[in-house]
């Protein structure tokens, strides 16, 4: 006559409790987050609050939410990001690149060591993970990321400081800024997160830009993106033809 998660009875240990992220993390076997965790995460979700419509994964929610479907809406692009270098799929990649190199340099480390660690993966990834942004200069992101972990009083979390001190030496061998993807994969890695269960709150962190699109789009549902108007379509193709099979075949 209950419920439980993890062996926590949803109703009498959890309700009451537990924050919507703790439960999320207990769901990923992850850990418990007090109040002050979740609080940080409701502000790293916030700062990745960005659903301009122009941007690809969200323009994909307005396609496919056009046919008046909100789920479908959201689900056509988490599958089709499902494995790309943008979006929440990235972030479980980024993880593990800074995990790997924490694991690596142990808690004490210093600049000229983390460069001997970075150079041989440098040397092996045109673009290493967590950096790059396409089309602009720096990712505008970063800063208030950077603000609201500060004032969290997390920015001295291992992986969150190993991001910091690689940003300038990829820089200066890439020409690659930091993105905010090695920022937030940092923040995560620091509350004890693995890559693969950063991989669920890439999705999550991100969610309200897909939402927004897809309930936008599925009310909205416009024609034009389900049926382009004729004349802004160009067939430059064969002109019309019949099959081989059909020349061969007797004409009635």
């Amino acid at each position: 006559d209950h419920h439980r998660l993890r062996g926590f009875e949803v109703g009498g240990e959890l309700v009451g409790h537990e924050t919507y992220w703790s439960v999320v993390s207990l769901a990923i076997g992850g850990p418990r987050l007090d109040a002050t965790h979740a609080h940080l995460l409701d502000d790293l979700a916030t700062s990745l609050v960005g659903p301009d419509p122009r941007i690809w994964p969200w323009k994909l929610c307005r396609l496919m939410s056009a046919y008046g479907r909100l789920a479908v809406g959201i689900a056509g692009p988490l599958i089709a990001m499902s494995s790309g270098r943008v979006g929440p799929a990235a972030l479980a990649v980024v993880a593990e690149f800074f995990a790997e190199l924490a694991r690596e340099l142990g808690p004490d480390y210093d600049d000229a060591e983390l460069a001997r660690a970075l150079e041989p993966r440098l040397a092996a990834l045109p673009r290493p993970p967590g950096f790059g942004t396409p089309f602009r200069s720096f990712d505008e992101r970063n800063a208030p990321i950077i603000a609201l972990v500060k004032a969290h009083g997390r920015e001295g979390g291992r992986h969150f400081s190993l991001v910091e001190r690689a940003a300038p030496l990829v820089f200066a061998k890439k020409q690659l800024p930091v993105n905010a993807a090695a920022f937030v994969s940092a923040v995560c890695l620091d509350l004890g997160f693995t890559p693969a269960q950063i991989d669920v709150f890439g999705l999550l962190l991100l969610l309200s830009n897909t939402v927004a699109n897809a309930y936008e789009g599925s009310r909205e549902a416009p024609a034009l993106l389900r049926d382009l108007p004729r004349e802004f379509v160009r067939y430059a193709g064969h002109p019309p033809r019949r099959s081989p099979r059909a020349e061969s075949e007797p004409r009635s």
